[in-house]
């Protein structure tokens, strides 16, 4: 075991800002850590997926952006400082690449808010297919999860 095992990954910022050339992307990204906005028009807020992982009885945080309507954008804005967790979710579309889920950019999720102190959650639907929203709904194995996050097994476990 590692201290601050399992490693949580996360995004800076979503894809499609980190595509822009550096002069570009001043001019046409508004930034922050939680939000972001691309040409006016494009709308993303940062939030954590989790994936059970078996072998330790926890989760692992991904932390991801998704690209949300501007109204659901301009919602959760104003209620950023407060406890949202009885509002209802909304739709979102990943907008990171991951290399471990390769499907996983452009897939839809329910986007959850939560308190003020979190960032929101993002799950996906019981119909969602994939290997993310199986990993997700059924949870990873130890093997799996290192194979998710670049780590081969030891040879001397094999």
């Amino acid at each position: 075991m590692h201290e601050n095992w399992p490693p949580d990954l996360g995004f800076q910022r979503p894809d499609a800002i980190w595509e822009l050339p550096p002069p570009e992307r001043g001019r046409r990204a508004q930034e922050g850590n939680d939000l972001c906005i691309l040409d006016g028009e494009r709308y993303f807020i940062r939030a954590v997926l989790k994936v059970p992982l078996l072998a330790l009885g926890t989760d692992w945080g991904l932390g991801l952006w998704v690209e949300v309507s501007e109204v659901d954008f301009r919602r959760y804005h104003d209620l950023y400082d407060v406890d949202a967790t009885i509002e209802p979710g909304f739709e979102g579309t990943i907008a990171n690449a991951l290399k471990a889920f390769p499907d996983a950019i452009g897939r839809v999720v329910e986007v959850r808010l939560g308190s003020s102190s979190q960032r929101p959650t993002l799950v996906f639907g019981a119909g969602a297919s994939g290997r993310f929203a199986e990993a997700q709904r059924l949870g990873l194995t130890g093997e799996a999860f290192h194979a998710a996050v670049g780590i081969e097994r030891p040879s001397w476990l094999q």
